[in-house]
C-alpha cells in the first residue's frame, strides 16, 4: 500500500518538476520511508518459506554459465545480487519493489553511483527474478517494479579531419601510426584489437573478423590507408626475429634460433601455473609479443625488442607485469600470517588499528586492535594463512575489492572461554529475534547492547511493524555455526534456529541465522552490532 502511495505522490508532481528533480523526490521518498508501514485490517500472518537463498543464487549462476555467459559477467551478476542481499538483509521471497526502490535511491543520492552503472544492476537484478519467476521458485520480479531510468541520451560524435590528422601527426613511431589507422578504420575496441593476431587479417580482402563482448563474431574492414600502414609495420618488425634471441641481461644466452625454441622456454618459464592461466601470442609491440593470461585479466606480458648492437644477438626479451592490486592483511596480535607458505616479518608490518568491525566505537571504548601487514606486486591471489601462538588455525575472511584490498582474520576462541561465549551470542540472538517480533521490548534489547553504537542507534529508531497479534513464539532446532576471537576482548559468533510464531492452531516457521560482534566492558559483555545472515 506504502509503495502505492508513494507512486501516486510521484506521478501527481512529475508535470511539475523536471526530469531531475522526479528522480530527486522519488529517491528521497523511497529513502526516508524504507522500513515504514502502513498498517491496514488484516486476519492472516503471511509464511516466507524456507531459506535457500544461496541454493537459488548457484542455480540462477549455473543456468547462466550453461548458455556460455563468460566468468567475469558471472562474477558480476553474483556481486551484484550478493550486495543487494547483504544491504537489504531480507530473503528474496520478502524483498519489494519498494526495497529496490529503496535500495536504487541510497546508492544514487548518498554514495553516488551513476544512472548508467544502477541500470546495469538492475538489469543483473532483473534477469535474477526472471530466472526464479520461471522456475516457479519466487511468484513476481520485483525490479519490475523500480520502473526503467531514465538515461541521458549522447549521441558520440565521429572524429572531425582536423582532429584525425592531429592523431596521425602526433605519432612518432611506425608502430602508433598503424594503430591509429586501424582503431579508425575498423572501429574495434581495444581489448579486441589486443586479442588479434596477424592470421585472422585478410590482407587480400582487407576485412577481419573481431569477436566482441558475448563471443559473438562481426566482420569490419581496413582502409587502403590502414591496410598500407599496418603491412608496413608488420614488413619491418619481422626482419631477423628469430634470428637468436637474448633472453636477459643477466640470463643464459645462449641463442634460441627457431620460433619452436622460444615457445619451448616460454612454457618451462610458467611451467606449474594454474590451468586458468594461458599463453596467448598476440599482435603489436616493436617485436613478437605473447601474454598471459588469466581469464580476461593479462598478468604479465613477454616482448621481443632489438638487443643492443655489443650483445651478438638480434632479440631480447622483456617481461611487463601487471600486478594484483596490494592486499592489505589485518590479524589479532600474536597471530602468525603467511602467504604463500612464507611467513610475513616485521618488513611487511605497517602498524596496528581497530580489528574489522569494531572501527567506530562509542568514545570510552576501547577497541581490540589488529596488527596490519601489507603485500604488493603479486601476480597471482595469494593463499593467506595464520596460526595463533599455540598453533591453532585463523579464519581468513576473503578480500574485499578496491585499491588495497583488505584481508580480516580472526582466532580462534578458547575451549575454556566457549561455554561463556555462546551462551551470551544465544541470549542476545533470541531476544533481538523476539523485539523484532514484538515478543520482547526496547528495554530487554538495550540491555545487551553497547550505547552509543550505530547499530544501537539504529533499534531505537526501529519501527517494528509486526502488528498481528499471536498467541505465542518458540525456538527450536539451534545451530553454532562459528565462534571466533578478535583479541582478549571481543569476539564474533555466528548461530541459526527456526523462530516459531503460533496464531490459534497456525505455525509460522522462521529461519533465523545471525551474526553477533562483542566487546567486553565494565558492564559485561556488550553487543557491538548484529546481522543478518
Amino acid at each position: 500500500m506504502l509503495e502505492k502511495i508513494l507512486e501516486n505522490v510521484i506521478n501527481e508532481m512529475a508535470p511539475h518538476l523536471d526530469p531531475e528533480q522526479q528522480e530527486h523526490l522519488s529517491n528521497v521518498l523511497y529513502v526516508n520511508f524504507h522500513g515504514k508501514k502502513i498498517v491496514e485490517e488484516s486476519t492472516e500472518l503471511a509464511a516466507t518459506g524456507v531459506d535457500g537463498d544461496e541454493a537459488k543464487i548457484r542455480m540462477f549462476v549455473a543456468s547462466k554459465k550453461a548458455v556460455n555467459r563468460k566468468t567475469e559477467t558471472l562474477r558480476q551478476y553474483t556481486k551484484e545480487i550478493c550486495n543487494m542481499l547483504t544491504f537489504l538483509g531480507k530473503r528474496l521471497e520478502d524483498i519489494t519493489g519498494m526495497d529496490l526502490r529503496y535500495y536504487y535511491g541510497v546508492m544514487r543520492e548518498k554514495r553516488g553511483i551513476k544512472m548508467s552503472t544502477m541500470q546495469t544492476r538492475l538489469h543483473y537484478l532483473s534477469s535474477f527474478w526472471d530466472f526464479l519467476n520461471s522456475e516457479e521458485l519466487i511468484r513476481s520480479n520485483p525490479v519490475k517494479k523500480v520502473g526503467a531510468l531514465k538515461l541521458e541520451k549522447t549521441i558520440k560524435k565521429p572524429f572531425a579531419a582536423e582532429e584525425l590528422e592531429a592523431l596521425r601527426e602526433g605519432c612518432k613511431e611506425l608502430r602508433d601510426r598503424a594503430l591509429v589507422e586501424f582503431l579508425y578504420s575498423t572501429g574495434v575496441r581495444v581489448s579486441e584489437l589486443a586479442a588479434l593476431n596477424v592470421a585472422d587479417i585478410e590482407m587480400g580482402k582487407q576485412e577481419l573478423i573481431v569477436y566482441g563482448k558475448g563471443s559473438k563474431e562481426r566482420k569490419t574492414y581496413l582502409t587502403d590507408s590502414a591496410k598500407f600502414y599496418l603491412r608496413r609495420y608488420l614488413q619491418e618488425t619481422a626482419a631477423g626475429q628469430w634470428e637468436t634471441i637474448l633472453q636477459d641481461a643477466e640470463a643464459d644466452l645462449s641463442p634460441l634460433d627457431r620460433p619452436e625454441d622460444y615457445t619451448a622456454w616460454l612454457t618451462e618459464v610458467y611451467a606449474g601455473l594454474p590451468e586458468e592461466y594461458t599463453l596467448v601470442r598476440t599482435s603489436g609491440g616493436e617485436g613478437q609479443t605473447y601474454a598471459l593470461m588469466d581469464g580476461s585479466r593479462e598478468v604479465s606480458r613477454l616482448i621481443l625488442t632489438p638487443a643492443p648492437a655489443e650483445s651478438g644477438r638480434s632479440w631480447q626479451v622483456r617481461t611487463l607485469a601487471d600486478p594484483l592490486p596490494p592486499v592489505k592483511i589485518l590479524a589479532p596480535e600474536g597471530c602468525t600470517v603467511q602467504v604463500n607458505g612464507t611467513p610475513l616479518g616485521s618488513e611487511y608490518r605497517t602498524g596496528s588499528q581497530a580489528a574489522a568491525g569494531y572501527e567506530s566505537l562509542p568514545q570510552g571504548c576501547e577497541a581490540p586492535q589488529a596488527e596490519a601487514y601489507r603485500i604488493e606486486g603479486l601476480l597471482m591471489e595469494p593463499e593467506i594463512t595464520a596460526v595463533t601462538a599455540d598453533g591453532s588455525a585463523c579464519a581468513v575472511a576473503a578480500p574485499t575489492e578496491g585499491e588495497v584490498r583488505t584481508v580480516s582474520v580472526t582466532a580462534p576462541v578458547p575451549d575454556a572461554q566457549a561455554g561463556e561465549y555462546w551462551a551470551a551470542a544465544e541470549q542476545a540472538a533470541k531476544i533481538y529475534a523476539a523485539f523484532i517480533s514484538s515478543d520482547a521490548g526496547r528495554g530487554e534489547l538495550n540491555a545487551l547492547l553497547l550505547p552509543g553504537t550505530e547499530f544501537w542507534q539504529a533499534m531505537q529508531e526501529f519501527y517494528n511493524g509486526w502488528y498481528i497479534d499471536h498467541t505465542g513464539y518458540a525456538y527450536e532446532n539451534l545451530q553454532r555455526l562459528s565462534l571466533t576471537s578478535a583479541g582478549e576482548n571481543a569476539f564474533t559468533a555466528e548461530l541459526s534456529f527456526d523462530y516459531l510464531v503460533y496464531r490459534g492452531a497456525r505455525e509460522y516457521r522462521y529461519l533465523s541465522r545471525y551474526r553477533l560482534d562483542f566487546l567486553k566492558t565494565a558492564n559485561g559483555w556488550k553487543v557491538v552490532r548484529i546481522a543478518t545472515l
